[in-house]
């Protein structure tokens, strides 16, 4: 028993050394939490709707491609889906890094200069 609790006191130890900025903890969970909705939604739409994606591959591909031209037009206006929905002024730091680069290379893609 003494083992277990000697075990338990150095990683209570080995936590409490570790910190990690307030910004990263929150862009993580963001996506996350993001991630495991879009996998519950599926999961629901699987079980009470059992749709098939045969028919519906021309629907999948209309919506990736609108979904691809909004996020391109919010992202030249340097927000995205995510951050207007949430009403983020100031996104953390990591994503609005990310952010920022995606439209640096969006408008460089979409700007051709001599």
């Amino acid at each position: 028993m003494q083992v277990i609790q000697d075990l338990f006191q150095k990683l209570i130890f080995f936590v409490n050394n570790f910190s990690v900025a307030p910004t990263y903890i929150k862009a993580g969970a963001i996506i996350v939490l993001l991630f495991l909705l879009v996998i519950s939604l599926a999961q629901f739409r699987h079980h009470f709707v059992k749709w098939s994606l045969k028919g519906g591959l021309i629907g999948l591909f209309f919506g990736v491609l609108l979904t691809l031209i909004i996020e391109g037009f919010l992202l030249v206006n340097g927000s995205t889906a995510i951050t207007a929905l949430l009403g983020w002024k100031n996104a953390p730091k990591p994503i609005k890094t990310a952010l920022d680069i995606g439209k640096a290379n969006l408008i460089k893609t979409i700007i051709c200069t001599p």
